[in-house]
C-alpha cells in the first residue's frame, strides 16, 4: 500500500483536507489542495514534540493559512487548531504525531465536526505507530 492510501482513507472519514509527512517535513502523501511546506510541519511538530506553549499564543501557519490553538495535548502527541482566515474559519486541523510521522487532516466542508476530524486522525496516528512507525 502507498502512502498515498492512507491519505485516500482519511478522506473517506470526511478529512478532505490532509497529508502524513515524515517529523523532518518531507511530504509522504497529501490529498489535493493541502500543500504543507517542510517548515510548517517541523514548527507545528516541533511544538507538540517539546509542549512548547508558545505557539497557543502565537498560533501557527499550516498550508499557507494562519489557525489559532484550541488544544495542545503534549502527553498525547496532539494539537488541534481553528482556521483564523476567512476562508478557513469553520475549519478544524487536528495534527498529531507518531514515532516518525506528522498526521494531518483538516475538514474542508463546514458541515463535518471538528471531532470527525480528531477521530479520523487519530484513529490513522494509531494505526502507523502500530506499524512501528
Amino acid at each position: 500500500m502507498s502512502w498515498a492510501a492512507y491519505t485516500d482513507r482519511l478522506v473517506d472519514s470526511k478529512v478532505e483536507l490532509c497529508a502524513i509527512h515524515g517529523k523532518d517535513g518531507a511530504m509522504w502523501a497529501q490529498a489535493p489542495g493541502f500543500q504543507c511546506t517542510p517548515d510548517e510541519v517541523t514548527n507545528v511538530a516541533n511544538a507538540v514534540a517539546k509542549n512548547d506553549q508558545c505557539i497557543c499564543s502565537s498560533g501557527a501557519l499550516v498550508a499557507g493559512k494562519r489557525w489559532t490553538v484550541i488544544r495542545l495535548e503534549p502527553e498525547s502527541q496532539l494539537i488541534i487548531l481553528k482556521g483564523k482566515e476567512k476562508d478557513n474559519l469553520k475549519q478544524t486541523l487536528v495534527v498529531a504525531l507518531t514515532n516518525q510521522a506528522v498526521v494531518m487532516g483538516a475538514n474542508k466542508d463546514e458541515n463535518v465536526q471538528g471531532s470527525t476530524v480528531l477521530v479520523a486522525v487519530q484513529g490513522m496516528r494509531d494505526y502507523l505507530k502500530g506499524c512501528g512507525y
